[in-house]
């Protein structure tokens, strides 16, 4: 077992990626200052496999802050699993891949060396007409602070887990549930029916167990329309300020399959969301979006405004 741990350390190592990049990196319509910000990787597991080769998770994490005068930075963190080939005294990489749906934005700029992302650092910039992020600023603090508490919670956990939480591994609804119960949001219905949509619960001190509502995207978001804490923005994700919510419906079938938390604002008018699942931290969402048409080809969104202080 040492040797295959030492064996995957040193594999790791040689993966790692050699930082020192000083030029801007695109991101849609915004620019990440590159040089400023990390590029990490943890070791989460190794094991043999057949012919000697070595499989390796790995959780990788970017962090950059943002070339313009918000003051904010985006993250993502994901698990990547590489095998590798003996090959002399070193390794070569057989494969190289990242679950699905986790598409990571940045493809140029992981932890790992340029051999193993052969793609551009760059994705292809998303149309954004320009607005005041400012109003939306002064209509966050008008809404009141319990909003701001949610999204503070969003932004501290999009890429690491709350241990008095369990990780549902498709975790997206479960983590918006944790950052709207930390801007205040009560339990409903505590310990009744756990498929009704007019109840949203989790027990985590006692009994572990917890509502459809609060871990399935679609009784979650059924559920806030059902009892007024959320209502339908049918205008553009631009009316959403922090705290706010926004859901996707995959295959355009009317079952909402994830949902993102919006905690931040780009200069242009744009909204950055974050959330779990394919981890990520301030992204905007134009962006997402625009990612999201190269995996399913007629994907919709619902923006919910929800109603703080009232609950």
């Amino acid at each position: 077992m040492g040797s295959q741990t030492r064996a995957a350390s040193s594999a790791e190592h040689t993966l790692r990626r050699r930082l020192g990049a000083e030029d801007p990196l695109s991101a849609g319509n915004e620019t990440l200052n590159v040089g400023k910000g990390s590029v990490s990787s943890e070791l989460i597991s190794s094991e043999r496999i057949a012919s000697g080769r070595l499989k390796i998770q790995v959780r990788e994490v970017v962090d950059y802050p943002y070339l313009d005068s918000s003051g904010e930075s985006m993250g993502e963190a994901y698990v990547r699993e590489v095998v590798l080939q003996p090959e002399g005294d070193g390794w070569r990489i057989e494969s190289n891949e990242v679950p699905e749906g986790s598409w990571p934005l940045l493809e140029g700029a992981t932890a790992f060396e340029g051999s193993l992302q052969p793609g551009s650092e760059s994705v292809s910039p998303v149309g954004s007409e320009p607005a005041d992020a400012g109003v939306a600023e002064s209509a966050a603090t008008a809404l009141g602070s319990t909003r701001e508490d949610a999204a503070s919670y969003a932004l501290r956990y999009a890429l690491s887990y709350n241990d008095r939480y369990r990780n549902f591994g498709n975790d997206c609804t479960n983590f918006i549930s944790q950052a709207l119960r930390a801007g205040g949001f009560n339990n409903r219905h505590m310990l009744q029916n756990k498929t009704s949509t007019w109840s949203w619960w989790y027990d985590h001190e006692w009994i572990d167990e917890w509502s459809h509502s609060w871990s399935v995207a679609n009784y979650h978001y059924k559920f806030h329309l059902n009892t007024k804490r959320g209502k339908v923005s049918w205008t553009s994700s631009r009316a959403l300020v922090r705290g706010d919510l926004v859901y996707a419906d995959w295959r355009r079938d009317g079952v909402k399959d994830h949902v993102w938390m919006v905690t931040g604002y780009t200069p242009r008018g744009d909204r950055r969301v974050s959330g779990h699942t394919a981890d990520r931290r301030n992204v905007s969402v134009g962006w997402l979006q625009a990612k999201a048409k190269e995996t399913y080809s007629n994907p919709s969104y619902r923006n919910v405004r929800m109603q703080w202080g009232e609950f």
